[in-house]
């Protein structure tokens, strides 16, 4: 008898239980606002000459490293770094941005090599031409202000 009252207590208590609406379902959660997040975006550059020389000329290089869309700028910062070290850079230089646009091209002639970053393509184009470099086209992007 004893099993079968504390089967009626058991039944009567969830009935009970199923009856009542939960706290957390009375309430509605509360409506979250959008949040918007900054984007980070980095350039690597590096120049360099090696103790190489090829045809009485010494070798010269230029790097550059182009990452977008990072959470933070230190991480943007720190993929353009590798990035860069990866290619082989030399004393990488890094810049970085979250508005607003950002390029970089790099050149290499038989004296020298160079780059120049900026956020006009075309005007990278000529400032590095202008150095007497054959110069590669301009990598990187805009985003929004």
């Amino acid at each position: 008898m004893k099993s079968f009252s504390g089967l009626l207590c058991f039944l009567a208590l969830a009935g009970a239980l199923a009856s009542t609406t939960p706290v957390f379902a009375q309430t509605a959660a509360p409506a979250k606002e959008p949040t918007t997040h900054t984007l980070w975006n980095a350039i690597a550059t590096a120049s360099w000459t090696s103790n190489q020389w090829r045809n009485g000329v010494q070798r010269a290089y230029a790097v550059a490293s182009f990452v977008e869309h990072h959470w933070s700028q230190a991480e943007a910062e720190a993929a353009a770094l590798r990035d860069c070290k990866k290619q082989g850079g030399v004393r990488c230089k890094v810049q970085s941005w979250s508005r607003g646009c950002g390029f970089v091209t790099t050149g290499v002639s038989s004296r020298g090599a160079g780059f120049e970053a900026g956020a006009n393509p075309e005007e990278l184009l000529r400032r590095c031409k202008a150095k007497g470099l054959r110069c590669d086209p301009p990598r990187g992007a805009c985003f929004p202000t």
